[in-house]
């Protein structure tokens, strides 16, 4: 059973056919009735490309409130599959959102594209591996599994590239 948030029926009271809806947006009233610091979606610049968010829209909270060996201490005996961490020790992104993360610098991997030298291939593809990890440098908290079906799309218009990704397995 689900509730769709767009129609307002449960799967039993949905009349199981589809209708098409239709939303209409003016983009500049939405523009112009954001309030507060820019983390989302922004205006479109002068070239076209849109203004995309560097940081999360909230700040994380400290994780030097829990103890992870009082909770180990706990957790003693226990098969590792049934231990239970606080919330606190996740990252709020989902794992499709940090795995695109790896293409952020894919640049590299145009350059690489562009030389001749082999040597230089090889670096320019180095740096792109390295790059993607490198972000991740100080970053403990682990990202939330994604759900079954949950999709996640990464448009980079400024970088040439289009990402979709999926959670199709629990156990691939």
């Amino acid at each position: 059973e689900f509730y769709d948030a767009v129609t307002g029926f449960d799967s039993d009271n949905s009349s199981g056919e589809f209708s098409e809806t239709v939303h209409k947006v003016d983009v500049d009233d939405h523009q112009s009735n954001r309030t507060g610091k820019h983390n989302g979606d922004g205006p479109v610049q002068e070239n076209g490309i849109k203004k995309h968010r560097t940081s999360l829209p909230a700040p994380m909270f400290t994780r030097s409130d829990f103890s992870v060996w009082s909770i180990l201490k706990k957790c003693i005996g226990l098969e590792l599959s049934k231990i239970t961490m606080p919330i606190a020790f996740n990252e709020p992104l989902s794992f499709l959102q940090r795995i695109t993360e790896y293409m952020e610098h894919t640049y590299l991997i145009n350059k690489a594209n562009c030389h001749s030298n082999p040597l230089e291939r090889m670096q320019a593809v180095a740096a792109f591996a390295v790059s993607a990890v490198a972000s991740q440098w100080e970053r403990t908290g682990k990202p939330f599994n994604p759900l079954l079906g949950e999709t996640y799309e990464l448009i980079r218009e400024d970088l040439g590239f289009r990402l979709i990704s999926e959670q199709v397995s629990h156990h691939p």
